[in-house]
């Protein structure tokens, strides 16, 4: 389920987004008899995602009936701590005898499955409106970011609001845009993202925080950050944030340089 809507597995990928919260659930049953003999096994339900280190695990007992008994387990997610991918594991475990060490013995497992997220996703999200219609103040694009952590997946954490009341800027969504426009949409993209990039640094209150995110989390905010700013500036995202911090005015010319701002062949 998304935000307690039914939504079958293999269509999660486009009904989810970092807003959303997640339920996933998953039954057994079993002859009373069988599972009798493991004396109180329960059903395990683990959700990971390797993009972002994250993993939540519920377990339920099973209500024993005259012939058969029953469990169902629930998990929720947090869409803002997801990307790419989910890997479910389901297992029965049951106690083998007063060793804690074996509490938690398997004794049955479903393959596990793995559901996709990203829908065949590429860059980030990008929609186009009349910013005239939606009463919002004219400019050629916006870009919303709702990253609130470093690790935040990148595909989830931004989107581009192209505003179709300009007319180069439906050139640009006709894929038929001046080079001026694009390399101004670049360099917002760019600027955006090392802004964002240290925002959030200066929020987890230590650079090196910055430098984690990126080498642990490939999908993150933080290493699109750094992708971008080794990628036109020639720079790792840490020197990019300290230097916006003490010359602002240099990294501004640093990104203009790197697109190629108005720079037009004679």
């Amino acid at each position: 389920m998304v935000n307690g809507r039914s939504v079958e597995p293999e269509d999660l990928a486009n009904h989810w987004d970092s807003d959303s919260t997640i339920s996933l659930s998953v039954s057994a049953a079993a002859p009373s008899a069988d599972l009798a003999k493991f004396g109180k096994p329960q059903l395990v339900l683990n959700a990971a995602c390797s993009e972002t280190a994250e993993s939540v695990t519920s377990q339920s007992l099973f209500t024993v009936g005259s012939t058969r008994s029953q469990a169902t387990t629930t998990i929720e997610l947090e869409g803002s701590r997801l990307a790419e991918q989910l890997k479910l594991r389901v297992t029965l475990t049951a106690p083998y005898g007063d060793e804690a060490w074996l509490s938690r013995r398997i004794i049955a497992e479903r393959r596990a499955e793995h559901i996709d997220l990203q829908a065949g996703l590429r860059g980030f999200p990008t929609t186009s409106m009349s910013f005239k219609a939606a009463n919002r103040r004219q400019s050629p694009w916006l870009l919303s970011i709702s990253a609130t952590e470093l690790s935040d997946p990148f595909a989830h954490s931004i989107q581009l609001v192209l505003n179709e009341d300009y007319s180069r800027v439906e050139e640009l969504i006709e894929g038929q845009a001046q080079p001026h426009v694009e390399t101004s949409l670049h360099a917002a993209i760019i600027r955006s993202l090392v802004q964002t990039a240290r925002r959030l640094a200066d929020d987890s209150g230590d650079d090196a925080n910055l430098e984690a995110a990126v080498l642990e989390f490939p999908h993150s905010i933080a290493a699109a950050a750094d992708k971008a700013s080794r990628d036109f500036l020639k720079r790792p995202i840490t020197w990019a944030v300290s230097s916006l911090r003490s010359h602002p005015e240099y990294v501004e010319a640093m990104i203009d340089s790197a697109v190629g701002a108005l720079k037009e062949k004679r």
